[in-house]
């Protein structure tokens, strides 16, 4: 399936260190070390475009479905045929209505599939936005965002340094700490974040979204192609 494909790649970028790294300066004349925080923005791009191409795929396996099922009812090239969806049960009847000339014989078989993964339907409308923005490139940009680094200090345990709110959506680079001490940075925590602008819905998280909008895609696709034969 293109789409976990497209999500694989996404965790690939997202994890790693190569999205967040940590750089070591020795500051020799001022008797100082100097650790920074950088954010490959770079790649924050290439995130984007993935992110937004697993979206698409999502939403086009699940009107692929929807036309595989009409052609099995014996119809042709149907125009403005889309996978009946909706974040509640009144607006999803009301879909399911809209095409049911199309879906003929399968109305109980997808509300059922969309029943038994009703849990994911608002990750499913996130990503359906996030899938209609890109197709007129209007992507709806992943902001980055790192709260705290946390790492342990020789005899006097953990030390917690705040990254100011906002910071790296102006800046890629934060310097958490300069001092006499060699920093020992294994373990260090880094509380980071990545968020989708713009987005209508209250998850903003694109790995949730994506990774559950996907839970969503992939079991409808197997209840209702085993069942559908």
């Amino acid at each position: 399936m293109r789409a976990r494909l497209r999500f694989d790649e996404f965790k690939t970028f997202i994890g790693g260190g190569a999205l967040w790294r940590i750089d070591e300066a020795e500051y020799s004349k001022a008797g100082a070390w100097g650790y920074t925080l950088r954010l490959n923005r770079l790649l924050l791009k290439k995130i984007e475009r993935v992110a937004a191409d697993c979206a698409i795929d999502l939403m086009s396996a699940l009107d692929h479905l929807a036309a595989a099922l009409a052609k099995a009812n014996g119809h042709q090239h149907i125009r403005n045929l889309y996978y009946p969806f909706g974040t509640t049960e009144d607006a999803y009847q009301a879909q399911l209505e809209k095409h049911k000339a199309a879906l003929a014989g399968y109305e109980s078989l997808l509300a059922r599939a969309h029943g038994n993964f009703a849990a994911y339907v608002l990750h499913v409308d996130a990503a359906k936005e996030l899938s209609n923005t890109s197709k007129h490139w209007s992507f709806l940009a992943p902001i980055p965002s790192a709260r705290a680094i946390a790492w342990q200090v020789s005899g006097v345990g953990q030390k917690i340094e705040n990254v100011p709110a906002e910071h790296f959506s102006t800046s890629d680079s934060f310097e958490f700490y300069r001092g006499p001490e060699r920093l020992n940075l294994t373990p260090i925590n880094i509380v980071i974040m990545l968020s989708l602008s713009g987005l209508n819905s209250t998850i903003k998280s694109p790995d949730m979204v994506l990774e559950c909008a996907l839970w969503y895609v992939e079991g409808v696709l197997s209840e209702v192609s085993t069942k559908a034969v």
